[in-house]
């Protein structure tokens, strides 16, 4: 079960069994599994487990007024906790997180007029297993935060809740017609008329998690312009939901100050189309628990997703991204597509001016199933690029259509300790330092140059198979080039085109009707003579394959 990273990291007080404590006065009483167990020594620093692993209840009522830092009503999955504030002027105040339910099974009532006041967010039922409700009881009361995460079937009663911000099952709509300032009710089902007041405009900076599909179905559109700011986001929160977010339109922006989960446990689609822009300052997550599933669309010019850190496509679950119509990806740091050893990624780039640009590295099958397809003009840019990066992961790249391109500014790794499959066609170019297929020993490597003007160029050295298995097929016009080509023992060079090199050393198969040419150099012979070039002698000419490589000289 996940804990609070607010946690106190020593040992924790011995469980209280249902046994009633002394009051800390006659209006707040604490009862059965509660830590701290004297609620006179709480502030706003002070965690709070009410129902830490047994039954546990607190009473807040007659005007007075408890402090605490991160609170838990029913913590572990063994445990129920109840809490009450009643009257007016009864107050529970909590300067970072509200759990109504984190593991176990939580209740918080509010009666009588009493306030409830939570900095940061407050979460019913935050476990997958775990029970939650916010029951408005006599008098009502409120309940303000900075984030609400909530289904509505979790709110009875008669109260009222703002909120900075909302993870729920609800349709909300940001419009120039409905404003980041507005209210709605709960009140589909009998015993529940709960007012939200939803408050995104009068101070941005303090908005709490935004998103959609808490535990069911919810949805999210941002239109005409409109900015919205919250702190996280998250689509398709629990196991079960599913979250829809659309953000349309010139000049209409969502701005994540921390990070953005599209698919955390459920399923999620963020959909960004027609020059609206998504950033988070941090890593960006598309399908990030096991099981879950999550789809980004980015579409059409000037439509944007800037990530701050990191970009998972295919966490531990299974993530697509599609960029189409000359949108544009970007994230700051290194991007996976299929991230740990149970995921499966994919990424479709597709028309001129699509593009997705990795500050750093760029994994295609990090530990999972990654495959990456650029088309009719996309381009992709990073530093290092590895295709089926650890043993056991499988990437499959393929970069189609004239105008096409994949630039490695450092190297590229095709079979890194994986399996690797690179297909270059139609035109399209790849780019690279230095190009090594199969790396490791178990790795196995593939790297396809296929049709006229298709090229794979490497401006130092080409290792076709270093320690791995590997294949490099150049053929109906594709092109290769490197300042050396060395390929192994296990391997296979098949060159029906062009192979342009200064050297070449084969311990491995060489066939094809191809040749390799050695790039342009002076080298004198005598006083008078020069020789502009070396060519190798084409192969198989007379039906028998060759290994080494041959040479004459060109004058």
């Amino acid at each position: 079960m996940q804990r609070s990273r607010s946690l106190p990291l020593a040992v924790l007080a011995a469980v209280c069994l249902a046994v009633q404590l002394p009051t800390v006065d006659a209006a707040i009483v604490i009862s059965g599994d509660v830590d701290p167990a004297d609620a006179g020594s709480w502030s706003i620093d002070t965690d709070v487990l009410v129902g830490k692993t047994a039954n546990g209840e607190l009473e807040v009522n007659g005007g007075s007024s408890l402090d605490s830092r991160t609170s838990y009503i029913g913590f572990e999955d063994t445990a129920t906790g109840v809490v009450t504030v009643d009257g007016a002027d009864s107050a529970w105040t909590n300067s970072a997180n509200l759990y109504i339910g984190c593991g176990g099974n939580g209740t918080l009532n509010i009666s009588g007029g009493a306030e409830i006041s939570v900095t940061g967010s407050a979460y019913v039922a935050y476990q997958a297993a775990s029970t939650g409700l916010i029951h408005f009881d006599a008098g009502g009361g409120t309940l303000t935060t900075g984030s609400l995460l909530a289904s509505p079937t979790q709110l009875v009663g008669t109260g009222t809740v703002n909120t900075r911000s909302l993870v729920s099952d609800i349709d909300l709509l940001l419009d120039s017609a409905a404003s980041l300032t507005q209210t709605f009710v709960f009140d589909s089902q009998p015993e529940r008329n709960v007012t939200v007041n939803l408050d995104m405009a009068s101070s941005p900076s303090r908005n709490g998690v935004l998103g959609a599909g808490w535990k069911g179905r919810g949805s999210l559109a941002i239109r005409d312009g409109v900015t919205v700011t919250s702190l996280d986001g998250y689509i398709g929160y629990h196991s079960g939901s599913t979250g829809v977010v659309t953000v349309h339109g010139a000049d209409s922006t969502w701005t994540n100050r921390y990070g953005l989960f599209v698919g955390r446990f459920g399923s999620g689609a963020l959909n960004i189309s027609s020059g609206a822009a998504v950033s988070n300052d941090r890593s960006g997550q598309i399908g990030l628990f096991s099981d879950s599933m999550g789809v980004v669309t980015v579409d059409g010019a000037g439509s944007t997703w800037i990530n701050g850190g990191n970009l998972y496509i295919g966490r531990e679950g299974s993530g697509a991204l599609n960029l189409t119509g000359g949108a544009a990806v970007s994230n700051d740091q290194s991007g996976y597509i299929g991230a740990n050893a149970s995921s499966m990624g994919v990424v479709k780039l597709d028309g001129a001016g699509s593009t997705w640009t990795n500050s750093h590295d760029l994994h295609v099958g990090s530990s999972g199933s990654g495959t990456l397809n650029i088309t009719d003009g996309a381009a992709v840019s990073n530093a290092v690029g590895y295709i089926g990066a650890s043993s056991g992961s499988t990437g499959d790249v393929t970069v189609d259509g004239g105008g096409s391109t994949w630039l490695n500014s450092r190297i590229l790794y095709v079979g890194n300790s994986g399996s690797g499959t690179l297909n270059i066609t139609g035109g399209a170019e790849v780019s690279t330092v230095s190009g090594y297929i199969g790396r490791y020993s178990g790795s196995t490597g593939v790297v396809t140059v296929d049709g006229a003007d298709s090229t794979w160029n490497n401006s130092d050295n080409l290792y076709v198979g270093y320690q791995g298995t590997a294949a490099l097929n150049i053929t109906n016009g594709g092109a290769v080039s490197a300042a050396s080509v060395s390929v192994n023992s296990e391997s296979l060079l098949v060159v029906d085109s062009i192979l342009d090199a200064n050297s070449a050393a084969v311990a491995g198969t060489l066939a094809g009707k191809g040749y390799g040419q050695r790039r342009p150099e002076q080298c004198r012979y005598g006083l008078r003579h020069r020789c502009p070039r070396w060519r190798w002698h084409r192969y198989l000419d007379d039906g028998h394959r060759h290994h080494g490589i041959e040479g004459r000289r060109d004058c």
